[in-house]
């Protein structure tokens, strides 16, 4: 099961993503449009998890990956999530529209 990251806050320039640990969690790598752009321990500097992360919106940029390293079981596993923010759709395309037809 993966990371489901939600958006707790965000500005003009920063975007803050919010997740529930997981178990066994031994450290985290963030990653903004593919590029490793910070690792961090588990907890945070006031001993409690990690469970927040602000990335910049412009550079590197979206999309948005979470990475932890967990021990389950005995066993390295990499639990990942992203994030990526949908542009709004155009006023004449239905949100329900599955064939992505256009009104015209």
């Amino acid at each position: 099961m993966g990371l489901t990251l939600t958006k707790v806050s965000e500005n003009a320039n920063t975007i803050t993503l919010g997740w529930d640990p997981p178990q066994g969690v031994g450290g985290y790598v963030f990653y903004a449009n593919g590029t490793a752009v910070s690792v961090a321990s588990p907890n945070n500097k006031h001993g409690t998890p990690r469970k927040t992360v602000k990335y910049s919106k412009t550079n590197p940029g979206p999309p948005f990956i979470v990475a932890a390293t967990c021990r389950q079981g005995g066993i390295l596993v990499l639990v990942t999530g992203m994030y990526v923010e949908t542009p709004p759709l155009p006023s004449n395309v239905a949100r329900s529209a599955p064939t992505g037809a256009v009104a015209q």
